[in-house]
């Protein structure tokens, strides 16, 4: 017997929303308000869906890095990955993102 398929959530910080977009590659941060909060631009990449918990915004990115901010927007480290980072997902006191090549468990600094 096959299980019935539900629908993927999406889940962010408790009175935040997050948003990407390809065409200026911006990731932003918004208060529960809708007034932004700090957003983060690379004129020369696009930054994908971020894993937003325990006070970190952690996101990948097509310039082959994996970034990591405060809640302030400040930026804490960055991660080479030698190929693009794509959607990161935190769980158990790590970030676990996936390239084309391989699957990275980050430990958070």
């Amino acid at each position: 017997m096959t299980p019935p398929r539900t629908p993927s959530e999406r889940r962010s910080l408790s009175g935040s929303v997050s948003r990407r977009t390809t065409l200026q590659s911006v990731g932003v941060v918004l208060t529960g308000v809708g007034a932004e909060r700090w957003s983060f631009t690379d004129e020369n990449s696009t930054v994908y869906e971020p894993a937003v918990t325990d006070g970190w915004v952690s996101a990948g990115s097509n310039d082959d890095r994996v970034y990591a901010f405060s809640r302030d927007g400040e930026l804490q480290w960055r991660v080479e990955t030698n190929s693009v980072a794509g959607t990161v997902v935190a769980g158990d006191g790590r970030l676990y993102v996936a390239t084309n090549e391989r699957l990275f468990a980050i430990d958070r600094i």
